[in-house]
């Protein structure tokens, strides 16, 4: 069995794509929960930043909440995004009739769909913040785009 099992990281990807997606519901359902989220990042976030000293309570507690429901929808969109590229990668390695053999080069396809995932995931490691890719072509995805085109 190889170590890359795509079947296996689209299904880890999925379980993250459905917390992360909980999580914004619970977020947005249940008032306890965000409490806790809220006053978690009172406590890290509220008292770290320059100029908050001037704010009225209720400026501050609207920041909190816009923060809170971005970072969450930012991280569920994220997850769907690397979800969309496995399944992109899984897609085109099923098209390609030729087995991947060592020294051997790649289906193209394939190939820009794996630099298309490592572009995603390096670019996410790298910024450890929220990313936003440009708009979605017609065909092909995003970062098969920024390889060079479809």
């Amino acid at each position: 069995m190889s170590p890359f099992d795509i079947d296996t990281i689209i299904a880890i990807v999925r379980s993250q794509v459905d917390e992360t997606q909980d999580q914004l519901w619970l977020l947005q359902t249940e008032p306890t929960t965000f409490l806790e989220q809220a006053l978690l990042l009172k406590k890290i976030w509220l008292y770290n930043l320059p100029g908050v000293d001037g704010w009225s309570n209720s400026r501050k507690y609207q920041e909190i909440a816009r923060i809170l429901i971005y970072q969450q929808y930012a991280n569920a969109r994220e997850w769907e995004w690397v979800l969309g590229e496995c399944e992109n990668v899984k897609y085109e390695y099923g098209k390609s009739w030729d087995p991947v053999r060592v020294g051997k080069p790649l289906f193209w396809k394939y190939e820009k769909a794996l630099g298309s995932l490592d572009l995603l995931l390096l670019h996410r490691l790298k910024s450890g913040l929220p990313f936003r890719p440009r708009t979605v072509s017609r065909f092909g995805t995003v970062f098969q785009g920024l390889l060079g085109g479809y």
